[in-house]
């Protein structure tokens, strides 16, 4: 995805979670639903991004090259449902957290939900990035999956003939390919050489 592409999502999502924020309410007046049963209906309705992502492992799924994020623009309702929900979740998550604080403690209690609360954002992409760092790609791929199990059992059957499969759209020859460079100054300068091929001459 392209810079644009980046920075639409980014702004669907937030809008997502305004809407979110204000319809949430509505559905716990509407339902009569306490916070702690919003949390569940919320984290519930947050488990549709990965269920949705592993529908692209399926064969049948896979072979109709639409489903499971095999296209860029599925993305987007992904990142509505996303806004939508957190923008329920983080403020019910405050507000439940609020009643099991001591009294006298708040501030001490709330300091320590805020560092929580950023530090796992912070874990997260530390993880991604370290993966990405150490593999040059995110997505799966069969000539590494030896090399990340414990126990390498051999298959036995006719031998599929797997071709590499290019990240971008962007990429026109395989030599441009920045997925599965292990060198990070390499693997930058075949992405800056995209992101530079990709902006429109005037």
């Amino acid at each position: 995805m392209g810079t644009v592409a980046i920075a639409l999502l980014s702004i669907t999502a937030t809008s997502s979670g305004i809407l979110g924020a204000f319809v949430w309410p509505l559905i716990s007046r509407r339902y009569e639903l306490p916070t702690q049963k919003l949390i569940i209906a919320c984290v519930c309705a947050m488990e549709i991004i990965p269920l949705y992502g592993l529908l692209g492992f399926i064969p049948f799924v896979k072979h109709w090259g639409v489903g499971g994020l095999q296209k860029s623009w599925e993305i987007y309702p992904l990142g509505i449902v996303h806004g939508f929900v957190m923008g329920g979740l983080s403020s019910y998550c405050r507000a439940f957290y609020g009643r099991l604080i001591p009294e006298g403690k708040e501030a001490a209690f709330y300091a320590l939900y805020a560092v929580t609360d950023k530090g796992s954002s912070a874990v997260g992409p530390a993880i991604v990035g370290m993966i990405v760092d150490r593999t040059g790609t995110i997505r799966v791929r069969g000539k590494s999956a030896p090399k990340n199990s414990m126990i390498d059992t051999p298959v036995h059957g006719p031998r599929i003939a797997v071709r590499r499969m290019i990240e971008g759209p962007e990429v026109h020859d395989p030599s441009e390919d920045w997925s599965g460079k292990s060198s990070t100054i390499e693997r930058r300068k075949l992405q800056n050489r995209l992101a530079q091929s990709e902006i429109p001459h005037v």
